[in-house]
Formats: C-alpha cells, sequence, structure tokens
C-alpha cells in the first residue's frame, strides 16, 4: 500500500487530552482559546478531533487506491482528485459495474471457455456468446467508448444457442459501439425461435464471418436475427451467410426494429431457403442497400445467392413495415418462390428495381394498401 502522510494526533493511550464528557462541558468548546492560558489537554482534544478525521477519511482513499501516496504538501485539489477516484472505485466495486477507459474485449470460446470466467482475457474466456452479453450489461459502463465480444469459430464449431439482449450497455451513446466480432473461421450460431433477438433500443452490430440458422417452434418469433421493440442489428463486412431455416424468416423486424446492411460494406450470402429472407411488420424495417454514388447512383452491392434456396416470398412488408432493397445484385444461384408480398400499408423500396428485381421464381402480389415501388 502507498504512504499516506495525514496521521491524527494524540492518539496514545496516556494522550494528554480531556475526556469527552469534560469536552462537551468546556466553554473553549463553544467559544474557542481566548486571550491567556489555555489548557493543553483541551487544546489537544481539539487537534485530535480534527486530525483524527482527516487522517481517517485520508486513510480510506490510501485503501482504494492502493498505489497512490496521499501527501501532505498542501495540494488541495490533489486530495480532492484523490477522493473522487476512491468513491468512484469504491462505488464500482459495490454495484459490480466497471467504468471503461477505452476498448474492452470479452472473449468467448465454446471449445476451451468456462462461463465461471470473466471473459476479459483470452485466457479466461467464457463458453457461450450468452455469458458474454450478460457480462456486458451487468458489469460494464462503456460511456464513449467501445465494446467488442471476440467469438472464437475454433474453425466450424457451432453455437447452440438462442441469444436475446434487451437493452444497451450503460452509458453507450450511439451505434457501432457494441459490436461482435469473430476470428478463427466461421462462427456457426444455431438458435431455437430466435437466434439473435433484440429488445429495449438495443444496438448490435455483427462484424465478421457468422453463419445463423434457426430452428422453428409454436412459440416464435422464428428468425435468425430479430430486431423488435426500437432495437437495431447492423452488418459491416461480407462474411455474413443465412444457412437453412425451416419455418423462420433469416431477417424479421418488428414494433420499430429495424435491421441495416451498413451500406456498401454489408453484402452477405443467403445459402439456406425459409419461410422469407425478409419480414417487416408493425413498423419495423430492413434495409440492404448499395452506397450512393455522387449524383444519386449507387454502387451495386452483391447477396450471392447458393443452393437456390425456397422461399414462400423472399421478402414481405405488412402492417406499417418498410422493406428497403436498393442498389443490389443477386449473383449466384437464384431462388424458387414467390418474390414478394406486401399489404396493410407495408412498402417495399427497391429503388425503381421492377416487379422481376427481388429473387424468386413465382410473381409478388400487392395487397390492400400495400406499396411496391
Amino acid at each position: 500500500m502507498a504512504r499516506n502522510d495525514f496521521v491524527p494526533f494524540a492518539t496514545g493511550p496516556n494522550a494528554n487530552v480531556v475526556s469527552q464528557g469534560t469536552w462537551l462541558q468546556t466553554l473553549s468548546l463553544a467559544n474557542g482559546f481566548v486571550a491567556g492560558l489555555a489548557k493543553s489537554a483541551e487544546a489537544n482534544k481539539a487537534l485530535r478531533q480534527g486530525t483524527f478525521v482527516a487522517a481517517s477519511i485520508s486513510e480510506w482513499i490510501n485503501q482504494q487506491l492502493l498505489y497512490t501516496d496521499i501527501d501532505d504538501d498542501g495540494n488541495v485539489q490533489e486530495w480532492v482528485n484523490e477522493f473522487d477516484a476512491a468513491l468512484a472505485k469504491r462505488i464500482g466495486t459495490q454495484t459490480g459495474r466497471v467504468r471503461l477507459q477505452g476498448t474492452q474485449v470479452i472473449w468467448v470460446d465454446n471449445y476451451a471457455g468456462n462461463d465461471n470466467n470473466n471473459g476479459l482475457t483470452q485466457a479466461a474466456s467464457v463458453a457461450t456468446i450468452q455469458r458474454a452479453i450478460n457480462i456486458v450489461l451487468s458489469s460494464l459502463d462503456i460511456g464513449p467508448y467501445q465494446v467488442i465480444i471476440y467469438i472464437n469459430a475454433n474453425g466450424g464449431h457451432t453455437y447452440y444457442e438462442s441469444l436475446s439482449v434487451g437493452s444497451n450497455p450503460l452509458g453507450m451513446l450511439g451505434q457501432g459501439q457494441w459490436q461482435f466480432q469473430t476470428f478463427n473461421g466461421q462462427c456457426h450460431i444455431h438458435g431455437t425461435a430466435a437466434t439473435l433477438a433484440t429488445a429495449g433500443g438495443a444496438q448490435i452490430v455483427l462484424n465478421g464471418n457468422f453463419l445463423l440458422t434457426c430452428q422453428s417452434t409454436n412459440y416464435g418469433p422464428n428468425g435468425c436475427l430479430v430486431p423488435i421493440a426500437g432495437s437495431r442489428i447492423g452488418y459491416s463486412g461480407n462474411g455474413l451467410v443465412f444457412g437453412n431455416c425451416p419455418g423462420c424468416t433469416h431477417i424479421y423486424a418488428a414494433l420499430g426494429g429495424e435491421f441495416n446492411n451498413g451500406s456498401a460494406s454489408g453484402a452477405y450470402t443467403i445459402a439456406g431457403g425459409a419461410d422469407q429472407h425478409a419480414l417487416a411488420s408493425q413498423g419495423g424495417a430492413v434495409t440492404v442497400q448499395g452506397s450512393p454514388y455522387a449524383g444519386g447512383q449507387t454502387y451495386p452491392l452483391p447477396i450471392t445467392i447458393q443452393n437456390s434456396p425456397n422461399f414462400t416470398n423472399f421478402a414481405v412488408a405488412v402492417g406499417n413495415g418498410t422493406i428497403t432493397m436498393a442498389g443490389l445484385q443477386f449473383p449466384g444461384t437464384g431462388a424458387t418462390g414467390g418474390k414478394y408480398y406486401v399489404s396493410t400499408n407495408g412498402v417495399i423500396n427497391t429503388g425503381g428495381g421492377g416487379a422481376g428485381y427481388l429473387p424468386g421464381t413465382i410473381a409478388g402480389a400487392v395487397s390492400t394498401g400495400g406499396q411496391y415501388v
């Protein structure tokens, strides 16, 4: 422990101080020492009370900061700063929350990790992605910094998890601060009912090589990526693959939730079928588009299709849902099934791509109140 210069005065067992009862009755307590002789026992009592409190607070600061010297050098602001730092540290230990001072990585490894670990180093990786999510939400105040859940794909190991994110980390200021990133191959995540569901305004960005698949249940929402309740799932990169998801939807946005591909950096691959590739309902939005040129043109963004997947309808917008798929190319095998369905104030915006623009072998349909443009 570091040095504390502030020490109490007259605390020995035979100290020359008046008793507490006498001190409470003395005139000096109310009026201070006046001209004439002062009683040393009373003066010592006054000095001890002040120095005892100062020493006690400084010792508390010293115990919190451990390696910071508490100097008796007349620098009031330095002592105040040390007190602030000690108080912040103490609050953090009581709440279990850490205020970040820079980017924080939480490591996940379903082969060598353990959910009893804290995930703060690769050697202390947790075993599940959900455990990493819970650590971020319960333990970190990220402020202006970034937190990354760094997922070890282990050359293709599958994470059998249904991930749920109910809010942003404490202190989060904007998009892109919370990311899921992969390393060591393609990370396959297989969920039941939902592979990654976000709510409560949460904002997550996927950045890396992901294969997402989903198994349907009677309870839903039955989707790979399911942003709802004002939340957002973004994607950056070109390593996202949607696999086979019978009875599910690849991207299902509802209740003000949004999926956004990050413009030109968000190409991805569709390698398996589903009920829909994209479904927007109840004010949800799915946005997949190229990056605009000057003059209003767009870079054609490739959405690669493999294995001739089948969809009931490739894109569905209903109940004020909005799907924007503009400035895209669909190289590969093509898809079978319906191209689109839009109704009840839903909108599918292709940027003027025309009726045959979206993948599928069956013409799209527009019902009451829907718009396809």
